[in-house]
């Protein structure tokens, strides 16, 4: 490895290896202010960079002045009354399809009209997702992008042909399976990481406050890193309450209070001492020299908690920003909480979600797993030494199988043919 002079920086590739390291900490000494070096783009001004690109490439596509004016209008009427989340979503897939359309249309020197959208134009965008890899619930959601901008201006759902119709179902049989799902962090985890963390190192103080924060409100990544300390409310007997000004199923922007126990707004104190923020965003990124930043983005709190999974010995592509989130579903489905305040706890509208993260939870918990969990004469102790089929379970003993020695399971009938008894 070359040695870097003076004045010279370090490659990025290996600035990145220095923070693998295993042995890397990060500066424990008291930190400063970093907020110029932590710019975000506010939401406005993003809608309007996408704005700005769509109807750029719709002028590239001749759309006629009269639904240029009408989409004009009427998708800004319509993207105020939805969420920030969805606006994104609305503009960055339209972008997309866009850039797609008008790049095939390059390539291979024939027109093809994006707007409004044709079959042969939506066959070749089906294509495209396709081959990227995308899954069948992003390739809805594309879908249901177009249908929307149809929508505004009065024009029939482009998805709803009697050539796309049966190329939706066939993308959707052929990608049918099981959901793929990030493992939980659940209250074991929590508990372990306590003791695998360092409290001097300043990153670890702030992985375990984000850690107990996340499972006990249910929050996702965007909504994490979007509390203020002015949000927090400490009750007299040592809990708090989080106050959840934006979410992304909380359309009308009416705002949720958070349960934090006294565990976690004891985290939550500890973390504000190490820090010396009493104000601002509570989690915020820190570089390597201990500097604060002025948030956490979302990609931190999905480092956080790889960090964490990494410490418990378990493999950290399992893990995600989500996985507080399921773990709290699961601990409460484990610890027989009603599905009505799971629902509540986590702000789900319907138990679909829940379903799905709880599902092996629930599986343990059936009718069967019920019935012989609670029959004290169904256990191998009892069944399979009285029945002899199986392990021989003698107390004081190793579990010997049956068949082995002189305990076989084959007995001699008849020209000593063996036949299984």
């Amino acid at each position: 490895m070359k040695n870097v002079g003076p004045g010279k920086k370090i490659h990025s590739r290996r600035a990145t290896t220095v923070r693998q390291r295993g042995d890397f900490q990060p500066s424990t000494r008291a930190p400063e202010d970093a907020g110029s070096r932590h710019k975000r783009v506010d939401h406005d001004t993003r809608i309007d960079k996408y704005r700005d690109r769509i109807f750029g490439l719709l002028t590239e596509c001749h759309l006629s002045q009269d639904l240029f004016d009408r989409l004009d209008q009427q998708s800004v009427r319509d993207l105020e009354g939805r969420s920030e989340n969805s606006q994104v979503a609305l503009m960055s897939d339209f972008v997309g399809y866009l850039d797609h359309i008008l790049a095939i249309s390059k390539e291979n020197t024939l027109y093809l009209e994006p707007f409004p959208v044709s079959d042969r134009t939506l066959e070749l965008y089906l294509d495209g997702l396709i081959d990227q890899g995308y899954k069948y619930t992003t390739v809805s959601r594309h879908m249901n992008t177009l249908r929307t901008w149809h929508k505004w201006i009065g024009l029939p759902d482009p998805t709803d042909t009697e050539m796309i119709r049966p190329r939706l179902r066939r993308i959707r049989n052929s990608m049918a399976g099981a959901v793929s799902q990030k493992r939980p962090l659940q209250m074991e985890h929590l508990v372990r990481a306590v003791d695998l963390h360092n409290e001097s190192v300043l990153r670890d103080v702030a992985d375990l406050a984000l850690l107990y924060t996340g499972f006990e409100t249910g929050c996702r990544r965007s909504e994490l890193v979007g509390f203020d300390w002015s949000d927090l409310t400490i009750e007299s007997d040592g809990s708090g309450l989080l106050f959840l000004a934006n979410s992304k199923t909380d359309q009308r922007r009416e705002g949720a209070h958070l349960y934090l126990s006294q565990v976690t707004v004891a985290m939550l104190d500890y973390w504000q001492v190490k820090c010396g923020r009493h104000d601002g965003k509570i989690f915020r990124g820190i570089y390597s020299d201990g500097t604060l930043a002025s948030a956490l983005s979302t990609q931190g709190v999905a480092k956080a908690f790889k960090r964490i999974a990494r410490k418990l010995g378990l493999s950290e592509f399992e893990f995600a920003g989500h996985s507080t989130r399921i773990g709290g579903a699961v601990e409460q489905m484990e610890q027989g909480v009603e599905l009505g305040l799971i629902m509540q706890s986590g702000r789900w509208k319907s138990p679909a979600m829940v379903m799905r993260y709880t599902a092996q939870t629930r599986a343990k918990y059936a009718g069967m797993a019920t019935l012989t969990r609670n029959n004290t004469e169904w256990t191998p102790e009892k069944i399979l030494k009285k029945s002899g089929v199986g392990t021989r379970l003698d107390e004081g003993s190793e579990p010997v199988l049956l068949g082995s020695d002189a305990d076989s399971i084959c007995e001699p009938i008849g020209d000593d043919n063996p036949t299984l008894s």
